[in-house]
C-alpha cells in the first residue's frame, strides 16, 4: 500500500532561514511526493522558487491560517502522511520522515511534534526532559515530553480528516497547542502534557533559532497581547489553564488508552503480559525466570524505579523519575494494546508463576463466564490461606472451568480482556494506593467484572501462581511525604468525590442475586 508523503513549509520574512531549510530538503527529493511553501510575508524574489509549489499570501494572515493553507493543499493532493515545518527548521537526516511514519505505524499515534524548538523540554542540566520513553521495538521508540512546539509536526490524513484543521482565530500563537489538544481528546495522539515525539529526534532535525531571537512574530509589538488573547481562547475552549502546573493535565485529561480510534489491530488469542517492577531486581528476576515465555506473545516490563543490572529478553519501559503503580500499569496496557493483544495479564514483580498453563486457564474462565476481569485472590482479607480458600461462592461453568468469588481482592496478578480497557479506560493515576479498587469498581459498573464484593478468581489459582515468600511490600511502608495511613485517607476522599460513595458503603448483593447475574452473564456472553 503506497504512502504519499507531503511537506508543508510556513515562512514569514526570513529568507535566509527558508533557504537553508529548502537546501536541506534536497536530500529528501526521492522521499517527498508533494512540497508546498506558504509565504505569509513579503514577496520572495532573490532565489529560485522552482522547488515545489508556492502560495503567496497577499496580506499577512498569521500562522493558523497559513498552516491550514498548507494542510488543505496536501490533503487535496491526497497525501497520507503530512508534515508541517516552520522556516527555522533544518533537516539533518533524510530518514526523519520515515522515522515518524514508522513510529506512527507501530504505536498508533497519529500526531507527533518535534520536542526541541526552544528550551522548555530540557532539564536544567541540559538533558532532555523525557517524562516517559516507550520502546515499541528494538529500533523504534517514542518519548513523551511536558511541553509542545509546532515547528515540525506530523499528521496522518485520517487524523486531520477526523479532527479537522487548526482554529484560525489563533493569529500567531497557540494554534498548535489547541490543535494537539483536540487531537488528544479524539484519542489520536497521547494525552495532553504527555506530548509525543520520536526518540532522538534532534539527531534528525535542527532548529536555527534556539532562543527565538530571529522570530518575526515576536518582533511584532502586539505579540504579548496576541499571546494573552490566544491563551484566553484556549482556556475557554479546553477548560484548562495551559500555564498551570504540569501534572494537573494528566489527571484532568481523560486517561486515554488510544483504543480503536488509533491504528491498532487486535489479534485473536494474542497474549500480552505486562510486569510492573520497582527497585527489586531480585524479586523481578525470580518472576521472570518462572514465566512460560513460549506461551507469551508480547512481554513488556515497566520499571518505575532504579535501572537494573542485567538485560532481559523483553520490551522494557524505563522511567527516569519515580513513578507509582497506576502510571506504570497504564504504560504496560497501552503498549500491549498497541501491539494487538486480546488477553492482557498484569503482574507485580513479587509473584512467581507455578504452572505454565496459567494464562490458558484464565482465558478459558473468561470465555466460559463472560467475565473480562479476574484477580488472583492472594492475601486478600477473609479469603482463607493458600490451598485452603474460603470463597463466598463457587460456580462451575463447565466441567473444566470453575470460578470462585471472594469478598475482597488483591492486584498482584490480574487478567483483563482488551475490551474491558477500551470501555472502562485505564487506571486512574490520581490514586497512588486504591487505583485497583477504583478500577475494579468501574469494571463492575460496566458489567465486565463480577458484582463488586464478589471478586472473581479461577478456582485452585494457588496451584498456578503464588506470592514470592521472601518479598516485602514497598507500598505499605511509611514514605517521605507522610505515612501510608495519612496519605490513603486523602485517596479515599478522592474516591468519594469521583464515585459519590465511600468504598465500604458500596452496596453488596445477596448470594442468590450474585449467582443469578453470573449465570446469566455466562449464558449471554457473545450474544
Amino acid at each position: 500500500m503506497s504512502n504519499k508523503i507531503g511537506i508543508g513549509v510556513i515562512t514569514c520574512n526570513r529568507p535566509e532561514y527558508l533557504r537553508r531549510l529548502l537546501v536541506s530538503l534536497v536530500q529528501c527529493e526521492s522521499i517527498i511526493d508533494e512540497l508546498v511553501v506558504v509565504n505569509d510575508g513579503k514577496p520572495i524574489t532573490d532565489f529560485d522558487l522552482s522547488q515545489g509549489e508556492w502560495i503567496d499570501n497577499k496580506v499577512n494572515l498569521g500562522v493558523g491560517k497559513s498552516k491550514n493553507l498548507a494542510l488543505r493543499h496536501l490533503l487535496e493532493k491526497k497525501c497520507d502522511s503530512i508534515f508541517l515545518l516552520e522556516d527555522d527548521i533544518v533537516i539533518k537526516d533524510k530518514e526523519v520522515f520515515n522515522k515518524y511514519i514508522e513510529a506512527s505505524n507501530i504505536s498508533g499515534i497519529q500526531h507527533f511534534n518535534f520536542a526541541f524548538h526552544g528550551s522548555d523540554n530540557y532539564l536544567p542540566n541540559g538533558t532532555p526532559a523525557i517524562r516517559l520513553k516507550v520502546e515499541y521495538s528494538k529500533d523504534k521508540a517514542v518519548c513523551f515530553y511536558p511541553n509542545v512546539y509546532g515547528a515540525f509536526s506530523f499528521y496522518t490524513k485520517e487524523c486531520l480528516e477526523a479532527v479537522g484543521l487548526m482554529d484560525e482565530e489563533y493569529y500567531n500563537a497557540m494554534e498548535h497547542v489547541d490543535h494537539t489538544f483536540f487531537i488528544s481528546q479524539a484519542g489520536m495522539t497521547s494525552p495532553f502534557r504527555w506530548f509525543a515525539d520520536i526518540a532522538d529526534s534532534n539527531k534528525y532535525i535542527e532548529e536555527l533559532d534556539k532562543n527565538h531571537s530571529g522570530s518575526e512574530i515576536r518582533r511584532d509589538g502586539k505579540w504579548i497581547a496576541n499571546f494573552q488573547k490566544a491563551v484566553t481562547r484556549f482556556a475557554e475552549k479546553s477548560k484548562i489553564n495551559v500555564t498551570g502546573p504540569t501534572d494537573v493535565f494528566w489527571t484532568k485529561s481523560k486517561l486515554l488508552i488510544l483504543s480503536n480510534k488509533l491504528k491498532r489491530n487486535m489479534e485473536k488469542n494474542k497474549i500480552g503480559v505486562g510486569i510492573v517492577t520497582y527497585n527489586s531486581e531480585d524479586y523481578f528476576k525470580t518472576l521472570y525466570e518462572s514465566l512460560p515465555l513460549a506461551k507469551i506473545n508480547e512481554l513488556v516490563v515497566v520499571n518505575g524505579g532504579n535501572h537494573y543490572r542485567e538485560n532481559y529478553a523483553c520490551h522494557w519501559i524505563q522511567h527516569n523519575t519515580n513513578c507509582y503503580p497506576a502510571i506504570c500499569r497504564n504504560d504496560a496496557v497501552n503498549f500491549l494494546m498497541n501491539r494487538g493483544c486480546e488477553h492482557i495479564f498484569l503482574i507485580e514483580d513479587d509473584m512467581i508463576i507455578k504452572d505454565p498453563s496459567i494464562f490458558e486457564k484464565y482465558i478459558k474462565a473468561s470465555e466460559a463466564s463472560g467475565l473480562k476481569y479476574f484477580s488472583y485472590v492472594s492475601t486478600s482479607w477473609e479469603s482463607g490461606e493458600p490451598g485452603n480458600r474460603t470463597p463466598r461462592l463457587t460456580v462451575e461453568y463447565t466441567p473444566e472451568v470453575s470460578i470462585s468469588f471472594y469478598k475482597n481482592m488483591c492486584n498482584e496478578f490480574t487478567y483483563h480482556h482488551y475490551t474491558a480497557f477500551e470501555d472502562t479506560g485505564l487506571y486512574d493515576t490520581q490514586f497512588r494506593d486504591p487505583f485497583d479498587i477504583d478500577m475494579a469498581y468501574r469494571e463492575s459498573l460496566q458489567g465486565h467484572a463480577a458484582p463488586f464484593w464478589w471478586f472473581a478468581d479461577v478456582t485452585g489459582s494457588d496451584e498456578l501462581v503464588c506470592n514470592n515468600p521472601v518479598a516485602v511490600s514497598r507500598l505499605q511502608a511509611d514514605r517521605p511525604d507522610g505515612s501510608r495511613e495519612q496519605k490513603i485517607q486523602e485517596q479515599w476522599q478522592r474516591f468519594v468525590a469521583k464515585h459519590g460513595v465511600m468504598v465500604n458503603q458500596i452496596q453488596d448483593i445477596t448470594k442468590d442475586k450474585a449467582l443469578q447475574r453470573l449465570i446469566m452473564r455466562g449464558k449471554n456472553y457473545g450474544k
